[in-house]
């Protein structure tokens, strides 16, 4: 199958969710919203839009949902399945750190002129993944 054929079965894809939405809202949709909701929505998995567009339509609404709202929703549906396929905590981010600033180290480095700096992260009260890391080398280092 050729990549204009993938393209265009996906944009149909899309298109369809699109005229579902607009059914379920009782809204008129015009062409040139219906080409940014499509570019929009294209870079994410077809399963994850159409998953969107379901919860969308069963939570309903007074308006027509923004396409920004309709990308987030799709997107949160990504990383959940990213976080099951993984194994993540909820709060971990799809690299597995809670915190991407100091991966969970409890320690940031910071620029300071010429001259990196170590800084102790502010997540360090919040962050499970670095209190259960700290906990366990603690363990191991008070049975020695």
């Amino acid at each position: 199958m050729s990549v204009s054929l993938l393209r265009s079965s996906s944009a149909d894809a899309i298109d369809k969710c699109i005229a579902a939405l607009a059914v379920a809202f009782q809204r008129h949709i015009d062409v040139a919203t219906i080409r940014v909701y499509r570019e929009t929505l294209s870079p994410l998995p077809l399963w994850a839009i159409e998953a969107a567009a379901l919860q969308l339509r069963r939570t309903g609404g007074e308006f027509f949902p923004p396409v920004a709202k309709w990308y987030a929703l799709a997107e949160q549906l990504v990383a959940e399945r990213s976080r099951e396929t993984l194994q993540l905590p909820p709060t971990a981010t799809v690299a597995g750190y809670e915190c991407d600033g100091c991966r969970d180290t409890g320690w940031c480095e910071e620029l300071r002129g010429d001259r990196v700096v170590c800084l102790e992260c502010s997540c360090r009260k919040t962050n499970t993944n670095y209190q259960r890391l700290t906990l366990s080398s603690r363990k191991v280092n008070s049975s020695r």
